[in-house]
């Protein structure tokens, strides 16, 4: 069986060797492909000195971001026929028994387009917070009452949507639903893509005995955040989150939606004699019509059955 992990790095450098360490400890051995995002800290040389014979290495000469950069794994596994293909944070680590046991349950369902594990912090003593949010009573009750009750647990839990720091991907699903859409640059293409894998009748699961852990980091919003460039790349990911979605069927035309709420708020700051919000407001106005554009050609093709993004 053929099984490739694909790792985006970027200023790796502190992770590296315990993740790439706990997949060479794994009871299933799989191909390693790399896609290095123009780091500037010594990830590049650390692998090529210490694993250049173990991993497929992939240097972009700019950052693709998440998406773009799985891409070209995603791209690389297409054309070499492997069977599964597990996306991996350069920040996570498996257990020896993470992909056996993914992989076992997706033999046996075959209707799943995405498998994870249960995300662990660090320490391995906690869920992971991200993943926790993402699991909660409200998107699957069961999950947590099983557990807390001491109910039969099941193997798997249905999700709408699972971060993509640790995801089994089958080849039938790269076939069908493509790659990460590029107008997702960082933040958001992993929602999008479950998006679409629910679309097209696939359904996204959690794998009850299969672990990693994580060491993620909370993004926290200080005061100055409102109208940074951050500012400006969340509210362009959160309209393309919302609005991208193939699942999602407008009754109003969006653009026009979202023009009168700006107009809102630009009539609001300047009555209030509020420069920066009329600034932000500005810049909100001049990028929502690409953003909307870009929103339109990408629904066509997402609707679409087919290994998108992924040509040579």
């Amino acid at each position: 069986m053929k099984i490739l992990i694909i790792i985006v790095t970027y200023n790796g450098v502190n992770w590296i060797d315990e993740c790439l360490q706990s997949i060479l400890k794994s009871y299933i051995l799989p191909d390693i492909f790399i896609i290095d995002n123009n780091s500037t800290d010594d990830t590049v040389a650390h692998l090529k000195k210490h694993y250049l014979s173990k991993i497929i290495l992939h240097e972009s000469p700019v950052n693709l971001g998440f998406g773009k950069g799985n891409n070209i794994g995603l791209q690389f596994a297409l054309h070499n026929n492997y069977q599964y293909v597990f996306l991996m944070n350069q920040d996570a680590f498996l257990e020896i028994n993470t992909l056996s046991e993914l992989i076992a349950i997706s033999e046996k369902n075959r209707s799943y387009g995405i498998l994870s594990p249960i995300h662990l912090n660090k320490q391995g003593e906690k869920l992971e917070t991200y993943f926790a949010s993402f699991v909660n009573y409200i998107k699957n009750p069961h999950f947590y009452s099983d557990f807390i009750i001491g109910k039969s647990i099941k193997s798997i839990y249905d999700f709408e949507f699972i971060s993509a720091a640790a995801w089994l991907l089958p080849l039938d699903t790269i076939k069908k639903i493509g790659g990460f859409d590029p107008i997702f640059w960082h933040y958001g293409e992993d929602d999008n893509y479950c998006q679409r894998v629910l679309f097209h009748n696939l359904k996204i699961g959690v794998v009850t005995k299969s672990f990693i852990r994580h060491d993620s980091k909370i993004r926290v919003h200080d005061k100055q955040y409102i109208y940074t460039e951050r500012f400006f790349q969340d509210y362009t990911k959160d309209l393309q989150v919302k609005f991208a979605n193939v699942n999602y069927t407008p009754t109003v035309n969006i653009f026009w939606f979202q023009t009168k709420i700006l107009i809102k708020d630009l009539l609001s700051s300047i009555v209030t004699f509020d420069y920066k919000k009329l600034k932000s407001t500005i810049r909100k106005f001049g990028s929502s019509r690409k953003i909307f554009c870009e929103i339109s050609k990408s629904k066509k093709i997402n609707c679409k059955i087919g290994a998108h993004y992924l040509d040579r």
